[in-house]
Order: C-alpha cells, then sequence, then structure tokens
C-alpha cells in the first residue's frame, strides 16, 4: 500500500511569528496600504494642524506642514501626512507616537482655520514675535503689527524668508520708501513668512568676523550675521535665512572664546522651542562661530520598511504552505 506524504506543519512558534511579521507591516503609514474614500478635506503642504495628546500633553504641539506635505516631530521624525484627512492624520500620528510612547492610545488632530495666518518679525522691531492675520498683510502692515521699526534699523535691507519646496528662499524689501512717499515694496506675504529687520550699524558694508557671528552649515544663507551685542541663537540663525528643512536643530554647535580660549558646545535648540528651555537659545556673541548639523536619518528608520516587507513575504508563503499541508 503506498502512504502519502503529509509535509510537516510549520511550528507553532514559527505561525506566530509570521502573523505578528504581518501585523507589524500593516501598521506602517505607507500610502499603499489602501485608496480611502474623500471623508472630508484632504491635507495639503501649508496647511496648520494642532496634535494634542490626551495621555501626554507635554507631546502637545502646533505643526505646519511642508511644502511636500510633511510635518517634522521630536524623536518621531518626518511623517508624511499630504493626502490624508484628519481622521486618517489622526491614526497615522498615533501609530508613530505608540512606537516612542506606548501608552498613548489615542491623540486628536485640529486643522486650523485657513483663513489665519501667523507671521514672524525678528530685528530692530519694537516688539519682535509672531502676529496672526485674516489675510494676507504686506510687509509694512507686518511691521506696523510689530510696533514699527526700532532707531537702529536699516529699512532698506529687510527682507523675506520664505520656504518653497524644503527649501529657505530670501527676498529683498526695500521697506525705506514708506517714510519718504516712495511706496511700499509689492509684496505680499504667505503663512509662516519671517521678516528680517537688520541693524543699519554695518551700515551694508562687508562685515569681518570678528564683528559678527559666523554660521554655516543647514541654513539658507550661510554668512557672517553682524553683531555689536550678545543675542539670542535663534533670532542669529533667522539673520542667516533660518535653518533648512533637513536641519537638525538638536545638534547645532557653538563655538565661544572665552577667558581660557576656545570653547566648543553642542545646543538643542528644541528643547527651547519644544519646552521654553533658555538652555536651548543661549546668547552668542560677536566673533561667536554657529554649525548647524544636518538631519540624518538612522540605518533602521532607512531599511525599517524593507525589512518588514521581506519578512512579511516569508510570513505570508510560510503560512500559504502550512495552509496546503493541513488540507
Amino acid at each position: 500500500m503506498r502512504t502519502r506524504h503529509v509535509p510537516p506543519r510549520a511550528r507553532p512558534w514559527f505561525r506566530t511569528t509570521a502573523w505578528l511579521a504581518l501585523v507589524l507591516l500593516l501598521q506602517q503609514p505607507a500610502a499603499a496600504l489602501a485608496q480611502a474614500t474623500d471623508a472630508g478635506q484632504r491635507l495639503k503642504g501649508g496647511d496648520q494642524i494642532v496634535l494634542i495628546v490626551p495621555s501626554r500633553p507635554d507631546l502637545d504641539q502646533s505643526l505646519t506642514l511642508d511644502a511636500g506635505g510633511r510635518v517634522s516631530i521630536p524623536q518621531v521624525g518626518e511623517v508624511a501626512l499630504a493626502g490624508l484627512t484628519v481622521a486618517e492624520a489622526q491614526e497615522i500620528l498615533r501609530q508613530r507616537l505608540r512606537v516612542f510612547y506606548p501608552k498613548v492610545t489615542a491623540v486628536e488632530v485640529d486643522l486650523q482655520s485657513a483663513s489665519q495666518m501667523r507671521l514672524y518679525v525678528i530685528g530692530e522691531v519694537r516688539s519682535s514675535g509672531h502676529y496672526d492675520f485674516a489675510v494676507p498683510p504686506g510687509a509694512w502692515d507686518l511691521l506696523r503689527a510689530a510696533g514699527g521699526p526700532s532707531e537702529g534699523a536699516d529699512l532698506s535691507r529687510a527682507r523675506v524668508v520664505r520656504v518653497e519646496d524644503g527649501q529657505a528662499v530670501v527676498i529683498e524689501v526695500d521697506l525705506s520708501g514708506v517714510l519718504d512717499g516712495r511706496g511700499a515694496p509689492d509684496v505680499v506675504l504667505r503663512n509662516g513668512d519671517t521678516l528680517v529687520v537688520p541693524s543699519a550699524a554695518a551700515g551694508g558694508v562687508t562685515v569681518l568676523a570678528h564683528a559678527g557671528v559666523q554660521v554655516f552649515g543647514a541654513v539658507a544663507t550661510p554668512t557672517v550675521v553682524p553683531l555689536s551685542e550678545p543675542t539670542e541663537l535663534l533670532q542669529v540663525l533667522m539673520l542667516a535665512g533660518a535653518p533648512l528643512t533637513d536641519s537638525n536643530l538638536r545638534k547645532v554647535y557653538w563655538v565661544h572664546r572665552g577667558p581660557d580660549g576656545f570653547r566648543s558646545n553642542r545646543v538643542d535648540v528644541r528643547r527651547f522651542l519644544e519646552q521654553g528651555d533658555p538652555l536651548g537659545n543661549p546668547a552668542v556673541y560677536p566673533g561667536d562661530t554657529i554649525e548647524v548639523a544636518t538631519y540624518r536619518e538612522s540605518w533602521a528608520a532607512r531599511n525599517l520598511p524593507l525589512l518588514l516587507g521581506m519578512l512579511a513575504t516569508t510570513a505570508t508563503v510560510v503560512l500559504a504552505y502550512d495552509s496546503l499541508a493541513n488540507d
């Protein structure tokens, strides 16, 4: 009598591992997982959202989608949200946050009104900071909202720093004509723009390194920022055209010459932006040097989707083989 050979069943632990691999794959926030039907407004570059984490209020923050539709969250990294509804964005962000904060079970995403614009002013103005507008303002309107220029302002060399396609763009704006009757420049500001009003101390001439701060690395305009007195680090970076999209603000290197010679410090600017920690925004001095590091994705972050894909493929084959073996 011929005996039919029955392939051995896959071991239970292997089947469990295979199912686990499939679950992990399904949790990856890839756009190819499914084509969701339109159920509300889709997010796009330039949208502003508020992330609320009920179980971790310290993670609550306002985020702006860059030109590519991504947001950058500390530790989590960049997350692509363009084309998603608010509900889909909530689920993606919840999954990402749970990898680092296992106790996070729910998040809320609030899409800000498209009519609300937030603009920034730094430099020689009466009151630097951010200002909100219901309609797009002109550069002079924004300057007036900041209390007007200070006595040391050089309005002829003002500039607007704007992010386009992930790159910082600097637009020269001559505001001096408003005071002598020549009119304001025809520049309409966009959401997220920064108006920089420089000091007249430099007089438009080339500034030597000892008279300012050398700034290079992941900034829009590597340059020597003219300074005559201690100035907060973040303001110096904005005067250099602002950090680029791929800048790593957790690794900003600051070289300062003290009584005992040069000393290098690593500054975590993110601590200031997220927690208001003044250690993340120290005062730098004329003659100092600043380097902004570029963000480099870790090996695990780059290769995890590929590894999970390979594991899922293997798991599918094993499960199919196991199913045939049990028939």
